[in-house]
């Protein structure tokens, strides 16, 4: 089965993907899982989204650096960006979501 990713333009055309070893270096790196954005705080945290971010795109870039990310996105994008992680996203339940 083929990864499920999202195209969106940051300094180039990239795409959003979470391949599960996304998710463990996300958990690894930056101590955050899927399952803590349930919590409203955490899933509102400037810091959370970004490093959510960067695990969707190491799958294309594994050298690329949070920092990198982080200056590759303007707080005025995050709205739209957010809305193409739901899409990611989207076909998780409360029952697969990641622990």
């Amino acid at each position: 089965m083929a990864i499920k990713t999202v195209d969106v333009v940051l300094d180039k055309e990239r795409k959003l993907a979470f391949p599960l070893m996304a998710l463990i270096r996300l958990k690894k790196e930056h101590g955050i899982q899927l399952a803590d954005l349930k919590d409203k705080e955490k899933a509102q945290d400037v810091e959370v989204i970004l490093a959510i971010i960067w695990a969707g795109l190491i799958h294309e870039e594994p050298e690329l650096t949070f920092e990198q990310v982080g200056y590759m996105i303007d707080i005025s994008e995050l709205p739209a960006i957010s809305e193409k992680l739901s899409v990611v996203f989207g076909s998780m339940n409360e029952k697969n979501l990641p622990k």
